[in-house]
């Protein structure tokens, strides 16, 4: 879902149906920007960002190991990361499902 597409579908729900678009953009960017509560939830914490009945997001580091490079068939080192994961509430995966 994209910005315009988040603000269009905010503005029709009932609750914020009388706020205006820049509003919405507004909460839109304090939600999910570089700077925005989720991303600062698992940064700052290493932890997770539970997003209610949606699900969780995890912070989670992976091991260094060795690849191999597909093109020519040779081994090569793949650092250590950190990466998110997210993990689905039974509540969306029973209404996906439905």
């Amino acid at each position: 879902m994209t910005k315009p597409e988040f603000v269009a579908a905010m503005s029709k729900c009932r609750t914020f149906s009388d706020l205006p678009k820049c509003r919405l953009e507004d909460m839109y960017d304090a939600l999910f920007l570089r700077d925005g509560v989720v991303a600062k939830a698992i940064v700052n914490t290493h932890g997770e960002a539970k997003l209610g009945e949606l699900g969780v997001l995890k912070f989670r580091a992976t091991a260094a190991r060795i690849g191999r490079n597909p093109a020519t068939g040779g081994q090569i080192q793949i650092p250590a990361k950190h990466k998110i994961v997210f993990t689905p509430s039974k509540t969306l995966k029973d209404l996906v499902n439905q």
